[in-house]
């Protein structure tokens, strides 16, 4: 998921506070447990992970795998504050949200400092996602108090309310290439496992993998809890020949290449209409090959580091197993000190590929794009819905009823016409097929944390065939 937000607050988050004012990011040694309004230790964990920092690999925390006993606490405690919370108005409790997005506001910078140093991200992207995240925050405390029920009239003077009512303690598990951003809409394997069977969860609300998020549904179902999953997907972006080629451009690096590719959404399999693949694809080369990779802290960086040594070193074994020609990038970048440890990949663009190819068909969740070439509309869309995934698409035209058609007939939950990868909070996002179930963000995202009360209301005496008078 990514914000991009309009171009006049974008230069704004450009131009913020000179990287001299900041080296490093000195994060203290915990706790990192947040329970009961502060913060504590782990009080049965069963090991613990080292937190790197993926440019430099150097250990910027140590934290504790939360047992069944930490998850017990936070739980209860979030039930006891249920209780008193439920009994605010929409407009108490919207005040109370919106005051977190003015926090988040206010300590934008540091944040995304943070964000930086954990994610591995440019700096500049990281204080999109950090607005994004006060984004949601304002919006939702603002439609807050919007959130009402009905009154239906029924016959003889009674009458029936329907409500809407939260549903209680929520568990979110988020995912790490957008870490703040997911815990704004909604650990280890083992600490998810003991929230997602705790019996006062009411929901979860998991970000990340198709394969944790089946396994996720499978334990949610022992007690029928409420599940919304945003999970991966091998999303397509469809590039007619009437389309402004700049912009198609700009949009393919956008749906490829944004927190080293690291990002769910991502439209990696490029289908370019035949009469314009060569001269697209060496646009694209071309502006790829500029992108500027570095110091994720520097504002000329356009390319951080990949979260992890494993986790570059299996993009690296996409792209090399892949049988494609490899046109651009998919090689590790040696960087000088600090960096020397951080693993970074140069953007990579692969042609001569087919449908069947492992690196076109599984999510690498890196920076690589595939070219594949089309002939009709009806090939391509047909095409572009032969995977098990459904969560984003994304078409240039400039043929308005061509991208209705389009966009009506792909299996998708989100799609971009002349765009992609831009999640205003006031649009549901989420998947089609095995990309997921439910939305977050937006007015429908509500329905998704909420459940319905019907109370009817007798205005007469009860009438009761089974009642005999002597």
């Amino acid at each position: 998921m990514f914000l991009l937000p309009n171009s006049a607050m974008r230069q704004s988050l450009f131009r913020s506070m000179p990287l001299s004012s900041f080296s490093t990011v000195y994060v203290k040694g915990g706790p990192y447990n947040f329970v009961d309004g502060q913060k504590t230790e782990s009080v049965d964990s069963n090991g613990f992970t080292n937190v790197l920092n993926p440019a430099t690999s150097k250990r910027l925390a140590k934290v504790a795998f939360s047992g069944v006993n930490d998850v017990d606490k936070a739980v209860k405690s979030s039930k006891k504050a249920y209780d008193s919370w439920s009994l605010l108005s929409g407009f108490e409790r919207g005040k109370l949200v919106s005051q977190v997005g003015h926090k988040i506001l206010k300590n934008l910078e540091a944040l995304a400092h943070l964000e930086v140093e954990n994610n591995g991200k440019p700096i500049w992207e990281a204080r999109l996602d950090i607005q994004s995240c006060a984004d949601c925050f304002l919006y939702f405390g603002g439609i807050a108090s919007t959130i009402s029920g009905k009154h239906i009239q029924l016959p003889n003077n009674s009458f029936g309310l329907v409500k809407r009512e939260s549903l209680g303690v929520v568990g979110g598990i988020g995912a790490w290439n957008y870490p703040l951003q997911t815990c704004s809409w909604k650990g280890s394997g083992e600490t998810g496992k003991h929230l997602t069977c705790h019996p006062d969860v009411a929901k979860i609300s998991f970000t990340g993998s198709v394969q944790t998020g089946k396994n996720i549904l499978k334990l949610a179902a022992d007690d029928l809890k409420r599940v919304t999953l945003e999970l991966g997907g091998k999303n397509p972006l469809i590039i007619y020949d009437d389309c402004d080629l700049t912009n198609a451009v700009k949009g393919a690096l956008l749906a490829n290449f944004l927190s080293q590719g690291q990002v769910c959404s991502n439209g990696s399999r490029v289908f370019v209409q035949r009469s314009i693949v060569d001269r697209f694809t060496d646009e694209f080369v071309k502006a790829t090959t500029q992108l500027v990779i570095g110091d994720p802290l520097d504002n000329k960086t356009q390319v951080g580091a990949s979260i992890t040594k494993t986790h570059a070193e299996k993009i690296l074994a996409y792209i090399k197993q892949a049988g494609a020609v490899q046109l651009c990038g998919g090689e590790r970048i040696h960087m000088p000190k600090p960096f020397q440890n951080g693993y970074f990949i140069s953007p990579c663009i692969l042609t001569n590929c087919h449908d069947e190819m492992t690196a076109v068909r599984e999510e690498i969740f890196g920076p690589v794009a595939t070219i594949l070439p089309f002939d009709t509309e009806e090939e391509v869309i047909h095409r572009a819905n032969q995977t098990p995934y459904g969560l984003s698409a994304g078409i240039f035209t400039n043929d308005l009823r061509k991208a209705h058609r389009t966009s009506n007939r792909l299996q998708s939950g989100t799609i971009w016409v002349n765009n992609f990868n831009v999640t205003p909070v006031e649009l549901p996002f989420g998947g089609f097929k095995q990309s997921g179930i439910g939305v977050e963000c937006s007015t429908a995202a509500i329905q998704c944390y909420t459940q319905l009360k019907s109370t009817y209301i007798e205005m007469n005496d009860v009438d009761c065939p089974l009642y005999n008078t002597q």
